[in-house]
């Protein structure tokens, strides 16, 4: 389970990190060339979590109004398996 958070944790902050890119390359915090790394890492840990989105979701209580996946419609489990 710590691990899966960490990972989590991790995809949360690169997104924000990449959310507010102009204004980290503006302050000169990091290279322009960063960005395109954190991308790369941020699609890394979406593939390493995936296995573990159903679990995540249910655990966390978000009502299917919330989400925007395929996830809320039908079988969760079907859909990820086809």
């Amino acid at each position: 389970m710590r691990d899966v958070l960490l990972d989590l944790a991790s995809c949360y902050g690169i997104n924000t990190l990449i959310a507010n890119a102009g204004h980290i390359v503006e302050g000169d915090f990091v290279l322009p060339g960063h960005i395109s790394s954190l991308k790369k890492a941020k699609e890394n840990l979406l593939k390493k979590i995936r296995p573990q989105m159903i679990g995540l979701v249910d655990s966390f209580y978000l009502r299917d109004s919330m989400l925007k996946s395929e996830l809320t419609y039908g079988n969760p489990y079907e859909v990820l398996l086809l």
